[in-house]
């Protein structure tokens, strides 16, 4: 098996994006090292049935597939992932409020404490 790439996981990363006929070579090829792993002989008997009825999975989003490739590329080759819009991030400071508002809200809890040290 010369490749680093035929692993279970590649295989199943095949199947769930729809291409059982490349998955099949890795599972042949990994279940001719190792027959007595079920999960192997799983995976192939999936391949054949999806080859057989012409099947893909349904749902498969192109675009999803390529980042998660790209991703697992750069992890095994030691490259920076390729960059992806983030989202702003979430702001964990309370919302603005007026000054106003804000010496209101220190008056009261300053009123408070001081009612409770003289108790």
């Amino acid at each position: 098996m010369g490749d680093l790439l035929e692993t279970e996981t590649m295989a199943r990363l095949y199947l769930q994006q729809g291409h059982p006929a490349k998955a099949l070579p890795i599972f042949e090829r990994l279940l001719a090292v190792d027959p007595a792993r079920a999960s192997l002989s799983e995976g192939l008997a999936r391949c054949r049935e999806m080859l057989a009825s012409g099947r893909k999975d349904e749902g498969v989003n192109l675009d999803g597939r390529l980042k998660v490739l790209q991703r697992m590329l750069a992890t095994l080759t030691g490259e920076a992932p390729p960059e992806e819009v983030q989202p702003p991030p979430v702001s964990m400071a309370p919302p603005a409020e007026p000054e106003s508002k804000r010496l209101e809200i220190l008056r009261a809890m300053l009123a408070r404490l001081q009612s409770v040290r003289k108790a």
